[in-house]
């Protein structure tokens, strides 16, 4: 039976509060009110609210959080790097200075700053401030200073060099944010953001929507997109819509123009519907992550034992309509280091054997009590699981909750909002968490394990060691060697059980036009879009 213990974090819905920041100018067009006839809005469906508009304080980043930033690079369709803040750049022969050219005359939302290379200072400063480092500034730990040279020429020092520093120069962990505000607001800027971004946040109410206006003023974007000036349309609002089956038909009314699509609603939209239903590999993959701070995970064989325990063929079958890959290996196939060789002998080392977990149990010296629990030094093997508030995740949560009482485990189903999970993990408040990782490179094994990581916390030497190696060699053909050796040491020495690489499912409404997928960044180019 499901249990099921909701977040105390959810009464907050109840507050409404609505941001009107003095570093954000009022909206423009349609009536004045902005509901006007000739106001187009996109309205982008999304399960929960996003846990600060205050990137350097959350390790998890959300498309209703991010729009109003730009970086200074971002990486294109084909995986490329291309110009945004940054127009050109140089790199030293030894790969340890690198000097960026920056844009001229951008500004910042508030009008009362423009973007120079003192802002890109400021961000490197803030994330790597000693007394209060950002929660990622381990992405940044090769840089060891940023010094501006004039007003819009910056260079980056490094101590070492980082073989995938584009990937997060590219992405929203070095979006550059105004300093002005971040200082005037203090603790209070993560409700009070402003960036150079195409969006302008204008208005908030908790668990109802997030609101945007265009940037009208907006300088153009990165070099690859088709449209290098203001969005085509005026309003960005994000519905908070949590319940999977309204989010589907209200996509299908028209009330919503963006949605993701479970796996089970995929066949009937593309059938029956004039949805267009795009299918795009993902970048990551999910996993059963336990928290090795935590007894019963301090114990190897315990989680030896896991690993023959959950079913993922089923998993992927019944909560995901076939629509994923059951994975064995700590890479998917849309990241650089990912072997058909390794995975075929990783999935022979661990299958699907609920015998085999009782053997491993029962040699450690684990016996079934009375309540067909296995127990050991008086201790029942009971454990909980912090799971996201979606359905996918609950589906997949129930099928292992199953496989682990057929074997004697107890599971504890706790759910909860994304901001909840995203912010307690790193602080080790879980036993275990099913969850997700998204990347572009074999990089994302450092970010994960480096110094324990935010979610399992699993402090090892030759983790560790492996870890830094990949992350501090240039050429990719030096790294996946390194890797290839982590994923191995991951597999016998486990702190998860990797369960299935998905596709994500995106579902547009008819009115939607000029639909650019971006498998490097994560979704599609949303200023590319266009509303008929």
């Amino acid at each position: 039976m499901l249990k099921k213990r909701y977040s105390l974090m959810l009464i907050v819905v109840l507050m409404l509060v609505t941001i009107l920041s003095g570093c954000q100018p009022a909206a423009d067009g349609g009536d004045g009110d902005g509901n006007g006839d000739d106001v187009k809005e996109f309205v982008y469906a999304v399960v929960d609210d996003p846990a600060t508009f205050d990137l350097d304080t959350t390790s998890w980043h959300q498309t209703q959080a991010i729009v109003s930033f730009d970086s200074l690079v971002e990486i294109d369709t084909e995986g490329n790097v291309s110009p945004k803040l940054a127009e050109s750049w140089e790199i030293s022969d030894d790969g340890l200075e690198w000097t960026f050219n920056l844009r001229q005359g951008i500004m910042f939302h508030c009008n009362e700053e423009e973007f120079t290379a003192h802002a890109v200072k400021h961000k490197f400063d803030h994330m790597k401030n000693p007394d209060k480092p950002s929660v990622n500034a381990h992405m940044i730990s090769a840089i060891d200073d940023v010094v501006v040279v004039d007003d819009y020429t910056v260079k980056f020092m490094f101590n070492s060099v980082d073989g995938a520093i584009w990937n997060t120069l590219g992405g929203s962990f070095f979006a550059i944010d105004c300093p002005s505000c971040r200082e005037e607001h203090g603790e209070d800027y993560g409700m009070n953001p402003c960036g150079t971004g195409p969006w302008i946040l204008d208005d908030y109410v908790p668990g109802s929507h997030v609101t945007y206006v265009a940037n009208t003023e907006y300088w153009g974007g990165a070099d690859y997109w088709d449209n290098n000036g203001p969005p085509k349309f005026d309003k960005l609002t994000f519905r908070i819509i949590p319940d999977e089956a309204t989010r589907i038909l209200e996509l299908q009314q028209g009330t919503v123009d963006y949605a993701a699509v479970p796996p089970q609603e995929t066949k009937r939209l593309q059938d029956e519907t004039d949805i267009n239903v795009i299918l795009s590999p993902s970048n990551g993959l999910r996993y059963w992550g336990f928290n090795m701070k935590k007894w019963p995970w301090t114990n190897k064989n315990v989680r030896i034992a896991m690993q023959y325990a959950i079913d993922k063929e089923a998993i992927t079958e019944s909560a995901l309509e076939g629509l994923a890959k059951p994975l064995w290996s700590a890479l998917p196939p849309s990241i650089p280091g990912y072997s058909e060789e390794l995975e075929a002998e990783f999935k022979a080392k661990y299958p699907y054997d609920p015998a085999k977990t009782k053997e491993v149990l029962e040699n450690d010296g684990w016996a079934l009590n009375a309540d067909g629990v296995y127990e050991k030094d008086g201790k029942p093997l009971a454990v909980s699981m912090w799971v996201l508030n979606e359905g996918i995740q609950i589906r997949t949560a129930e099928i292992i909750e199953s496989n682990l009482k057929d074997v004697g485990v107890d599971l504890d189903i706790q759910v909860m909002e994304q901001a909840t999970l995203t912010s307690g993990s790193p602080k080790g408040l879980h036993e275990s968490l099913l969850w997700t990782y998204g990347w572009y490179d074999p990089q994302i094994l450092f970010f994960l394990f480096n110094n324990g990581g935010t979610r399992m916390h699993y402090i090892d030497e030759t983790v560790q060691r492996l870890a830094e190696e990949g992350h501090q060699k240039v050429s990719m053909e030096e790294r996946l060697p390194i890797y290839e050796e982590l994923q191995r040491y991951l597999a016998d020495n486990p702190s998860w059980v990797v369960l299935y690489f998905p596709q994500d499912i995106h579902g547009f409404s008819p009115r939607v036009e000029n639909v650019r997928m971006n498998p490097f960044g994560g979704g599609f180019v949303l200023n590319d879009i266009e509303l008929k």
